[in-house]
Parts: C-alpha cells; sequence; structure tokens
C-alpha cells in the first residue's frame, strides 16, 4: 500500500467532542420534525391561551387551558432549549457507559479497510462494513453495526488527511451517510 493513502491515528475521544458530536447528530436527525413540532407547540399554546378567555363558550375549563399552555410551551421550546440539553444529558451516559471510548485507540485507514488495535479489540474491518457515518464540526464518526462506533478527532486530522478520509468514505460506504 502506498503511504499516501493510508492515515494512521492515535485517538483518544474526550467526552466534550463526544457529547458535542452526539448532540448535533440527534439534531440533524430531528431537523425534518423540528418546524412542525415548534409549529403544533405555538397553535397549542395560542388554544390554550384562548381557552382561558373564552373556555366558558366552548366548555373547555380553566385547568384544562392551562395544560394546553404548558403542553404547547414545553413543545414549542423543545427544539431550542429542551432538547439539546436531553442530548447532551443522553451522549454523557452513553459516554460513560461504552469502555472503548475511554482507550486510546490506534486506527490505520487504508483505500478499503480500517485497522483497529486497543486494549479490547484488534482486527481489520472492510469500509464497505459502515453503517453509518457522520461528520461534525470536531469528529467524523462512523458506525459498523450497532456496537463499534470509529470516532475520529479532526484536531488530529491535517486537512489533507480529512479530505483523504472523507474520500475514502463516499467511495466505499456511500449509502451509508446520515445526511
Amino acid at each position: 500500500m502506498e503511504q499516501a493513502t493510508q492515515i494512521s491515528l492515535s485517538v483518544l475521544v474526550t467526552k466534550d467532542e463526544y457529547i458535542h458530536a452526539q448532540a448535533m447528530v440527534k439534531q440533524k436527525l430531528r431537523a425534518k420534525y423540528s418546524p412542525a413540532i415548534t409549529a403544533a407547540g405555538a397553535l397549542l399554546a395560542a388554544l390554550g391561551i384562548a381557552g382561558l378567555f373564552f373556555g366558558r363558550l366552548v366548555m373547555l375549563s380553566a385547568p384544562a387551558a392551562v395544560c394546553l399552555v404548558l403542553l404547547g410551551v414545553f413543545l414549542a421550546l423543545y427544539d431550542g432549549f429542551i432538547g439539546p440539553v436531553l442530548n447532551k444529558a443522553a451522549a454523557a451516559r452513553e459516554y460513560n457507559e461504552k469502555e472503548d471510548l475511554h482507550f486510546a485507540t490506534a486506527y490505520v485507514f487504508s483505500d478499503d479497510r480500517v485497522r483497529i488495535s486497543n486494549g479490547r479489540i484488534q482486527g481489520e474491518i472492510p469500509i464497505s462494513r459502515v453503517t453509518g457515518w457522520i461528520e461534525t464540526p470536531s469528529l467524523i464518526r462512523m458506525s459498523v453495526g450497532r456496537e463499534l462506533n470509529i470516532c475520529v478527532p479532526k484536531r488530529l486530522l491535517s486537512q489533507e488527511q480529512a479530505e483523504l478520509l472523507r474520500g475514502i468514505l463516499e467511495k466505499h460506504a456511500p449509502a451509508a451517510e446520515i445526511k
């Protein structure tokens, strides 16, 4: 193999990098539903406020109107405030539970495979087996099935290496990209 098409890294992902990347992934997956949830929340809050003033005309009690307002406010604020906090908390718990994220891992990316070596895992995986990958501002994360995640902090990559890794993933695992 040519050295130019090979990337060798020793990686230890920090908790902050992992939390921010996971929160961004969750937000990206939720992005297509976010406007509808926010609009539904605003509508429910408006209906609840109207119910507080005109509830007697539509047979809506004050406690039911208050519940509509609270539910509407929750849904309207979910994507901007509540969701990110919950996503970061879930990512922190996930980081603590996944022992493989606590080990320094050596990765050697070649044209069509990645060699992995740490205290628990040693082996080679074809890039075509990557089931999902995403690039965030701080990480390039690849998933192989449900159990194995390969997280490469961008701070460890030069611009050329990042482009080479992106090219390898686009070439050998194009259907696995999370958009």
